[in-house]
C-alpha cells in the first residue's frame, strides 16, 4: 500500500513539473508584453479576428509615406482604393495564407545613366501556440542590377499582436531567435524571405562570390536557425 501512495506522489508531482514546463515553453516574458511604454497600434476587423490585410492597413497606419523605402505604402494604399498602380508595380494579397508581397520598380538618374532599383516587401503572420497572440512580419529587400542593397529600411521587422486586447506593438527580432550572424568578415548583405506557404523564413546572407542560406523554423513561439 506505502508503494502505491509512494508511486501515486512521485506521478502527481511529476505531472505538475510537466504542466510547469509546459507553461514555460508556451508563454512569453512578462517584458515582452510589458506595452506600458511601447507604441502600440489597435488593429480594427471585422468578424472574428483579423486577416493579413487588417495587419498591414493597421501597420501603415501611422508610417511617414515621405521615408526612404516606404513607397508600399501607397501601394496599399490604392489597392484598398481599388486605384490603378502606377507602372512597375506588383501585388499579391493571398488572405486564406495571410500573406502580402508587394514589388515596385523605379529609376534613379546618376552618372549619366538610369538606375534600375527593385523593392520588394512581404508580410504575413503566424498564430502562437500561447493561444493568447499572433506575430505580424514585415520584410523590405531592395536589389539593382542583380545584387541585394543594404538600405535604412532593409530588413526584418516583428510586432506582437494580443487577441484578447487588439493591439500591436513592435518587438525585437533576436528576442524571437532572429539574429544574422554572418560567418565571414567579408561585406555582406542578409535578406529575409517569408512564407506564403508553411511556417519558416529563410535568412539568407549574400557575399561577392556566394549566398548562405539559413532556414528559421518556426516552432509556435519562436524561430530555431536550420541549415537549408
Amino acid at each position: 500500500m506505502m508503494r502505491r501512495y509512494a508511486y501515486l506522489i512521485c506521478l502527481v508531482l511529476l505531472l505538475l513539473c510537466g504542466i510547469d514546463f509546459y507553461a514555460q515553453q508556451w508563454n512569453y516574458p512578462e517584458d515582452m508584453l510589458n506595452v506600458e511604454y511601447s507604441y502600440y497600434t489597435t488593429v480594427k476587423f471585422e468578424g472574428a479576428s483579423p486577416d493579413i490585410a487588417d495587419f498591414v492597413t493597421s501597420y501603415i497606419s501611422d508610417l511617414d509615406t515621405t521615408m526612404d523605402g516606404l513607397n508600399y505604402v501607397d501601394v496599399w494604399k490604392r489597392y484598398l482604393c481599388h486605384e490603378e498602380q502606377k507602372p512597375g508595380t506588383e501585388i499579391v494579397v493571398d488572405k486564406k495564407n495571410g500573406y502580402v508581397r508587394i514589388t515596385t520598380e523605379y529609376s534613379i538618374d546618376f552618372d549619366g545613366k538610369d538606375h534600375i532599383y527593385k523593392t520588394i516587401h512581404e508580410m504575413c503572420y503566424w498564430n502562437c501556440a500561447d493561444g493568447k497572440h499572433k506575430l505580424f512580419a514585415l520584410s523590405f529587400n531592395i536589389m539593382t542590377e542583380g545584387r541585394y542593397l543594404e538600405g535604412q529600411s532593409t530588413g526584418l521587422s516583428l510586432s506582437l499582436y494580443d487577441n484578447a486586447r487588439h493591439i500591436m506593438w513592435d518587438i525585437a527580432e533576436y528576442e524571437l531567435g532572429v539574429e544574422a550572424d554572418p560567418k565571414s568578415e567579408e561585406e555582406s548583405v542578409i535578406t529575409y524571405w517569408l512564407p506564403r506557404e508553411g511556417k519558416d523564413i529563410i535568412e539568407e546572407t549574400h557575399y561577392a562570390t556566394r549566398t548562405e542560406t539559413v532556414k528559421l523554423v518556426w516552432d509556435g513561439m519562436k524561430f530555431e536557425k536550420s541549415k537549408k
